[in-house]
């Protein structure tokens, strides 16, 4: 992502409430699992990662799992869970437009 947001910014979009289900992670690939991770941490490591492109986050647990570029062979909108522990964050990249107020 890094190395197509040459002109903007690189930020995360945020959904509360979304887990993956464990017993299908096997569909989404090669994935990276993180224990007792703070959300800067996973933050970070994902944002510095041009290989990274959204992570989940356990705010309760503090558990992490980074989702690769291209590692998804199923679409994430499919057989993700709801859970109020759990955020998706997705990389973005924001247009280096500034916004004005007048």
């Amino acid at each position: 992502m890094s190395g197509n947001c040459t002109n903007g910014r690189v930020t995360f979009e945020r959904t509360p409430g979304l887990r993956l289900p464990s017993e299908e992670l096997d569909q989404f690939g090669p994935l990276e699992f993180l224990s007792k991770t703070a959300p800067t941490a996973c933050y970070r490591k994902c944002l510095e990662s041009d290989y990274c492109e959204g992570y989940f986050i356990d705010h309760v647990d503090q558990k992490c799992i980074l989702v690769r570029k291209d590692s998804q062979s199923m679409p994430l909108e499919g057989p993700l869970q709801h859970s109020s522990a759990w955020s998706y964050h997705r990389k973005i990249c924001l247009d280096g437009k500034r916004i004005t107020r007048t």
